[in-house]
C-alpha cells in the first residue's frame, strides 16, 4: 500500500512539474529515498531518530494512517528542539526543515505555498552535508523560474553553485552516492546554462555565497535609495 501511495504521488508531483518545465529537476529530488533508513541514523535510545522516524511514517503512511497536518507539527517541533546540538552529524533539523518544505511546495495537508516552501528550503541548505544538495538546486530552480517570488537569475546561479558544490559524506549525507551525483550534476549542468545568460558584472556577483548578506552591489537603486534615506 505504501509503495502505491508513494507511486501515485510522484505522478501527480512529475504532472505538476511537467507544467512548469521542471520535471527532471523533481523526478529527481522528491520522495525517492528514505533517508531515516541510513544506518548512520540508527543508534540506540536515540529519541530523534524515532520521532523522524514517526513523522516520516505519518507522512508516507507507513504502517500508520498517513495524516500530513500530524507529519508537519512533527516535523516543526523536531525542527525547534533546543536539546539538538547545531553540529549534531545526523541534523535531524536539516532533514525536518526539507520535509516541511515539500509539505508547503506540494500543499499536503496545508494551500500550496511556495514562499514558505522556499523558506524551508533555504534552511535545509544550510545543511547541505546532510541532506545532500536537493534544497539548494530547488532554490536555484525557485529563482530562475520566479516560482516564489521575483525571478533572479544571479541568485538562482548562486544557489546552483551551493548545489554543485555540496560534498558527499559517506558517514553524514543521507542520500545514496548515485542520487548525490545525479544532483550535483544536473546543477552544475544548470549554472553553466545561466553563466551564458548573465553579464560580466553579473557573474561576478554570482560567486557570493547565498548565505552571506547582500552586498551594496546587489542592491537596486530603489533599495539604495532607500537605504541612504534611513541613515
Amino acid at each position: 500500500m505504501a509503495k502505491l501511495l508513494r507511486s501515485s504521488r510522484n505522478a501527480a508531483i512529475a504532472a505538476v512539474a511537467t507544467a512548469v518545465g521542471l520535471a527532471t529537476t523533481y523526478a529527481l529530488l522528491y520522495w525517492d529515498s528514505d533517508y531515516t533508513s541510513d544506518s548512520s541514523f540508527g543508534e540506540p535510545y536515540d529519541a530523534y531518530f524515532y520521532r523522524t522516524r514517526h513523522a516520516e511514517a505519518l507522512l508516507n503512511g507507513d504502517g500508520v494512517p498517513q495524516n500530513f497536518l500530524q507529519a508537519k507539527a512533527e516535523f516543526e517541533a523536531i525542527e525547534r528542539a533546543t536539546n539538538l546540538r547545531d553540529n549534531d552529524p545526523k541534523d535531524y533539523r536539516g532533514r525536518a526543515s526539507q520535509r516541511i518544505a515539500e509539505i508547503y511546495y506540494n500543499g499536503l495537508g496545508v494551500p500550496k505555498d511556495t514562499v514558505m516552501a522556499a523558506e524551508w528550503f533555504r534552511k535545509a541548505a544550510q545543511s547541505g552535508k546532510t541532506v545532500g544538495p536537493g534544497p539548494a538546486l530547488m532554490l536555484g530552480t525557485f529563482f530562475e523560474h520566479g516560482i516564489a517570488g521575483k525571478r533572479d537569475l544571479v541568485e538562482a546561479y548562486r544557489w546552483y553553485n551551493v548545489a554543485a558544490g555540496t560534498p558527499y559524506e559517506s558517514q553524514e549525507t543521507l542520500i545514496n552516492m548515485d542520487k548525490h551525483a545525479q544532483l550535483t550534476a544536473l546543477a552544475k549542468t544548470k549554472r553553466a546554462e545561466l553563466a551564458t545568460r548573465l553579464t560580466t558584472d553579473e557573474l561576478n556577483r554570482a560567486q557570493r555565497s547565498p548565505f552571506q548578506p547582500p552586498s551594496l552591489l546587489d542592491l537596486t537603486e530603489q533599495q539604495l535609495e532607500q537605504r541612504n534615506r534611513t541613515k
